[in-house]
Order: C-alpha cells, then structure tokens, then sequence
C-alpha cells in the first residue's frame, strides 16, 4: 500500500520555501499527501524569517505561511503532548529541536519527510526524503501525473551517475 500520509519538518517547508518549482515543492503542492507539521514547523520558519528573504528578496514571507496551512496541516499540540516525554528522551542526544516532529509521528504513526540527516539516527518513526516519495510516486496515479517530469530527470542522473562509476 502506497503511504499517503506524513509529518513533514522544517527542511521540507524550507525546501518548498526557497525552490517552490523543484522536486519537494511539487510534491508538497501536488495536494495528493495528507502532510502534517507541529506549529513548531511554521514556528522555526517565522523565527529565520529575515534569512528566507535575504535568499528571496521577491518573496512574501507572510504570504506564504499564510499558504502553508492550504497544503500542509499545523497539528495542534494536544493531539502529540502525550508522546513528547519519549520523543524527548529519543531526540535530546540527537537534535532536541526536533522532538516535536517525532512526537507527531508516533502519535499518528506516521513516518516523516526530513532532508535532515538527523532523523535517520533515530529508529522509532521511518524516515523518508523527497526522491523516496518520488520513487513510490509511479504507485499513485495523481501523484505521477505531477511528478513524472521530476522521476525522468531523477532517473537519468542515476543513470548518468552509475555509467561514470563504470
């Protein structure tokens, strides 16, 4: 069965945030996963706000987090607290900064979207990045149809890596 749903962290909106027309942006935009973040997510996006606009001088910060919640969920805190002592004690040695994240995910079982390494250290929630979500894409017909422009491109850098290794 093809995963559908999935707590999304800050590099993921940063992601979308800095490259809206690149891989995590479409699929983040495709409206075909359920995405869910803690406020902590949109939180941590206000907190660098000045440096999202300095890499994006064009950009409308306050409009897009405004947009945020139209493609992915902020989870109220009520619906993770009863996680966050074991998200915790999981994620202090790891990255404290993102035990809310972990904290969501277990209590939905949902796996998370990072691009932050950090999450593969921890072995309670699976962890997936975009290309795993563009890999399983072909399995979900709308999903495809957004992406197969972005797995073409995937493909043939994977092709053109392993020739050179040849």
């Amino acid at each position: 069965m093809v995963q559908t749903k999935y707590v999304v962290d800050t590099t993921i909106l940063v992601s979308w945030l800095l490259d809206p027309g690149k891989l995590t942006g479409k699929i983040v935009k495709s409206l075909e996963l359920e995405l869910s973040t803690p406020y902590k997510g949109v939180d941590e996006l206000w907190e660098h706000r000045t440096e999202w606009t300095k890499r994006r001088p064009d950009f409308d910060f306050r409009a897009f987090t405004n947009q945020i919640g139209y493609y992915v969920r902020t989870a109220m805190t009520k619906e993770y607290t009863h996680k966050m002592s074991e998200a915790k004690s999981i994620m202090d040695p790891i990255d404290p900064e993102d035990a809310e994240f972990l904290a969501l995910a277990m209590a939905h079982g949902l796996p998370v979207w990072s691009h932050d390494p950090h999450f593969k250290k921890q072995s309670k929630v699976r962890v997936v990045t975009s290309a795993d979500i563009l890999r399983q894409s072909v399995d979900l017909p709308p999903l495809w149809e957004a992406l197969q422009e972005e797995y073409f491109k995937w493909e043939n850098t994977l092709q053109g890596r392993q020739a050179e290794d040849s």
